[in-house]
């Protein structure tokens, strides 16, 4: 995916699924330290206020979708984790 100058939208995108990889890993996600960690690839990657509120929205809305499954299991089968 790109954008115009491969940057803003691109490192958006890329955070995102940075941050919904570690998620499902189980790990906390640190969305500074994911866009800093691109940027140091990308410079100016995720370029404004609105791409970083994007990026937590996302997380936030996978987060709670990917918890949504698990209580169920976790209910049914506390043992599972």
């Amino acid at each position: 995916m790109h954008c115009s100058a491969g940057v803003g939208r691109t490192g958006t995108i890329l955070a995102i699924e940075d941050g919904a990889r570690t998620l499902n890993k189980g790990r906390e996600v640190d969305i500074a330290k994911i866009v800093t960690h691109i940027r140091a690839q990308r410079p100016k990657a995720v370029q404004t206020r609105g791409q970083y509120l994007f990026i937590y929205a996302v997380i936030l809305h996978f987060a709670n979708v990917s918890l949504s499954y698990l209580i169920p299991i976790l209910i049914l089968m506390p043992h599972a984790l």
